[in-house]
Order: C-alpha cells, then structure tokens, then sequence
C-alpha cells in the first residue's frame, strides 16, 4: 500500500500548489492509476496555460484598445476599466472602481441608460448600443457612443456587462455646427427664391413700362408717314422705316430679356 500512501501525498501536494508527479514503482494496478492521475495533472496543466494564454490577451486586447472599455456588474458598479476610458473621463482607475456607473452619467441621460439597461437584464436584448453624454471629473459634458453586451451563467443569470465606450464629442459638435450651416444655407436659399421673385416682378413691370413708349413711339412714326404720304422724300422715308424697325427690335429685345 506503500503506492497509495505516495500517491496521496503527491494529490495533497497538488492541491497546496505545488508541482508533483505520482512515483510509479510497478506496472500493476496501483501503476497504472498513478500513470491516469500524471496524464490528468498534464493535461491540467495544458489546459491551464491555455487559459494564462486567452487571459494574458483578453488583458492586452482590453488594456491597449483605442477605445475605452469596461466590465461592470447589473447593478451598476465598475468592476473593471482601461486606460482609455479613464483618460476619456478624467478619473484615474481607484475612482472609478470604487464607484457606480451612475456618478458620471448626466441626470438628462440616465433614465435613457437604466432602461437599455433593464431590457438587457430582462433578455429581451442580448446586446445594445447607443449615444449618450458623461460627465468628466473637470465638469465638462462629453458625448459618448456605448455599445454593450450582458454575459451570464450556465443558469442565464447576468454576471456583468462588457462595455465599449466612444468618445465621440467632436463628431457631434461638428454634425452641430453642419446643421447650423444647413439652416443658414436654407435661409440663404429663401432669400435668393424671394429676391428672385422679386426680380422678376420688376423685370415684368419694367418691360411693361418700357414697352409702352416704344409702341407709342413706333405708332407715331407710323402715323407721320401715313399723314405725310407721297410727298415724303426717299431719305426721309428711309430714316422713319429705321425708326419703326428700331423701335420693333428694341420690343424685342426686352421680350427675350424679361
């Protein structure tokens, strides 16, 4: 039983720990159950720097995003966040883990977020994103886009929420400052449709105005030649027939430009 004793104590050494291997001492029974409990403690300890290996990434990829990501519990409390995200809100990491993820959300916009959020507990949405607007440790407001995804248990009950947070004050400010442009350029557009309008009307009063003389003048003419008749010389005749032409032309003219 001397096997069974090494045995033991090889298990007891595990579970304080340390690295152990069962001795084998014969190729019997008792071997081959201290040869299945080393090929478990081998593959234990794969198994284990395996998961080192994803942690040691998970930890990377969350440290040295661009973005700033967080894990936080259902009922709010920051559990974890990055660099990033610290850097977006002005708080270093103790105070943002000693605290809730109401702190920093402007009152405007937190009944908005505690509602995502509770359809995300309630399973109705596995994950959600959506704008709103934080307050950085110096006062100042910040516009921010957040993605997250709620992870649970075997059972389904929520454990915490995975987050991504987006810094995206300066797109907003700048889709205001295009808005303000549109608006302008509408007023503009008005202006330039009345002022056209405008334009117009006085155009057609001034043809109107400036075609009656010259109907009149064309007329009299007309009427000099008729009273004057046979007795008009050639020159004389072709000097009225410019007038009338001119006149009749000049008519012309302002049709096309009006």
């Amino acid at each position: 039983l001397r096997p069974l004793g090494n045995l033991e104590k090889t298990i007891h050494a595990t579970r304080e720990g340390e690295k152990a291997r069962a001795r084998i001492r014969a190729q019997d029974e008792i071997g081959v159950i201290c040869q299945t409990f080393n090929n478990l403690l081998d593959e234990h300890e794969s198994g284990q720097k395996e998961i080192l290996a994803l942690v040691l990434r998970f930890r990377n990829i969350f440290e040295q995003a661009a973005v700033g990501m967080s894990i936080v519990s259902p009922n709010g409390d920051w559990l974890e966040v990055n660099d990033c995200l610290c850097q977006i809100l002005g708080y270093p990491r103790e105070e943002f883990l000693a605290s809730n993820y109401s702190r920093f959300t402007e009152p405007d916009h937190l009944k908005n977020d505690m509602q995502r959020v509770k359809v995300l507990l309630a399973g109705a949405k596995q994950h959600d994103s959506w704008e709103t607007r934080y307050i950085r440790k110096d006062g100042s407001l910040i516009w921010a886009r957040i993605t997250t995804s709620l992870a649970r248990d075997g059972d389904e009950m929520p454990l915490y929420f995975v987050t991504v947070t987006e810094d995206i004050t300066e797109r907003k400010e700048a889709d205001t400052r295009i808005k303000a442009i549109n608006r302008q350029l509408e007023e503009q557009t008005k202006d330039l449709k009345r002022t056209n309008a405008d334009l117009e009307s006085f155009a057609w009063v001034a043809s109107h105005d400036l075609r009656e003389p010259l109907r009149m003048v064309s007329s009299y003419v007309g009427l000099i030649q008729k009273r004057l008749g046979d007795s008009i010389d050639e020159d004389t005749r072709t000097y009225i027939g410019y007038a009338i032409d001119g006149a009749k032309r000049m008519d012309s003219l302002i049709l096309r430009v009006a």
